[in-house]
């Protein structure tokens, strides 16, 4: 009997001994994983944190790309709107102008402009065929040159000049009594608004042929 009891105690003991063991096992397993569990938690967090920082820093920039974009633009239409200003606003690279006589101009006074009103060509819009002026759109280097068929006056020649800026450069003559023409070319420096024209001088009552026998012409040759 008392073996048996004994026997019993031992049994009791070695089932609180383990208890107490797995007791213990299990607490360190649950310290285990609660550490993992905070451990993953916190690394979930920092994960989270570092996604609100990538968004945030991503809205940032969407809305720096967008404000940039928005410049990119504003300063393009500035560009254009000046480019488009210069461009109207710089004086034609090319000038040059052609025009002729298509009917005859009759009594002519003394300094009266001779008028060539059927243009062929006008580049720059230089030429004014109204007057038979010629302003000049930009400062330069021009050609001009000039034709004139006199018609047959008894005892009267043709006197004639391009003009510029009121100033004589060149003088052109024809003979009296017949058909006579005579021309003039001169290579002059004009400035930007200054006019250039052709003018009968020194006598009255002149007489010009059209039918496109007379002729004024200029061109630009170097800019300035």
């Amino acid at each position: 009997m008392l073996n048996s009891n004994f026997i019993t105690a031992i049994a009791a003991s070695d089932v609180e001994t383990r208890l107490r063991s797995l007791e213990h096992q299990m607490k360190a397993i649950s310290e285990s994983n609660q550490a993992d569990i905070k451990a993953l938690q916190s690394l979930v967090q920092d994960q989270q944190n570092k996604i609100d920082h990538l968004e945030h820093e991503t809205e940032a920039q969407k809305r720096l790309n967008g404000q940039l974009l928005a410049a990119m633009r504003n300063v393009s239409g500035v560009s254009m709107s000046r480019r488009a200003n210069a461009k109207k606003d710089q004086p034609p690279e090319v000038v040059s102008f052609t025009a002729v006589k298509a009917n005859d101009q009759i009594h002519i006074g003394i300094n009266q402009n001779i008028i060539f009103e059927q243009v062929i060509s006008n580049i720059g819009n230089g030429y004014h065929a109204d007057h038979g002026l010629f302003v000049a759109p930009t400062s330069g280097i021009y050609l001009f040159s000039t034709s004139l068929l006199h018609r047959a006056t008894i005892g009267q020649p043709l006197h004639a000049e391009i003009t510029h800026s009121g100033v004589p450069v060149v003088r052109i003559h024809g003979d009296d009594n017949i058909y006579d023409s005579g021309s003039q070319t001169v290579i002059i420096q004009v400035n930007q608004g200054e006019e250039v024209w052709v003018r009968n001088i020194d006598y009255n009552d002149e007489n010009i042929a059209g039918s496109l026998f007379s002729s004024f012409a200029g061109v630009l040759i170097v800019p300035m």
